[in-house]
């Protein structure tokens, strides 16, 4: 997909949610004036963090975001995995950015004790 047309789908997803750019961008966790100059075609290469943030915010993947190819999945999910993931899918953007929160958290916490903090 161009990036004109990533600018496009991603607009048209924000205006079919009703989102305003102020809305998408706090969700995304991107800048106003990035999220503009995607929809508008002017940024040509947005960063992946970008893209992760609005695929997040779309409850999409990146690729389907771009148009690109999935990535192989090195190892499929398993009941507990899909389970998680049923849940989270339930939850409103809200609940969703708590739930990251407290992941990151945890993961940091993990980090710290591996490296004997």
């Amino acid at each position: 997909m161009r990036r004109l047309e990533l600018g496009q789908e991603v607009r048209r997803r924000r205006e079919s949610r009703g989102w305003t750019i102020a809305e998408l961008a706090a969700l995304a966790d991107i800048s106003g004036a990035t999220l503009s100059d995607i929809e508008n075609g002017v940024t040509t290469s947005p960063h992946r963090p970008t893209l992760r943030g609005l695929a997040r915010a779309f409850d999409c993947t990146i690729e389907e975001l771009t148009g690109g190819e999935p990535k192989p999945v090195a190892n499929p999910a398993g009941p507990e995995e899909i389970q998680l993931l049923e849940s989270y899918r339930a939850l409103n953007q809200e609940r969703r950015a708590a739930v990251r929160q407290v992941m990151e958290g945890l993961l940091r916490l993990q980090r710290e004790s591996q490296s004997g903090r």
